[in-house]
């Protein structure tokens, strides 16, 4: 499975994210992101929470299949099931270069 986490916006614009394949992880590691992803059910629409300024967006591509999955939401209110899947993404994240 490859999932992308891309985090960007809030006051200075900075871009940060990781792209990973669970085949390049531990076991341990990989079957705690693919659990804590099944559990995530974040993948339909959902309501953007209201304006908070300075407020970060959050974005999970998940690969599945031949398709991506994708679920956003800002950083300010983060989904409660979209936890665990950000803890164990963002010790891989690194500054990404801004879009042109």
């Amino acid at each position: 499975m490859k999932v992308n986490l891309i985090e960007s916006g809030g006051w200075t614009n900075i871009r940060s994210g990781c792209s990973i394949d669970t085949v390049s992880l531990p076991e341990a590691v990989a079957d705690e992101l693919v659990r804590a992803i099944s559990n995530m059910h974040l993948f339909v629409d959902h309501a953007e929470p209201a304006f908070v300024r300075h407020a970060r967006t959050v974005c999970i591509e998940v690969h599945c299949g031949d398709k991506w999955k994708r679920a956003s939401f800002s950083e300010a209110a983060p989904p409660v099931e979209a936890r665990p899947v950000l803890d164990i993404l963002r010790p891989f994240c690194r500054p990404m270069p801004l879009r042109a």
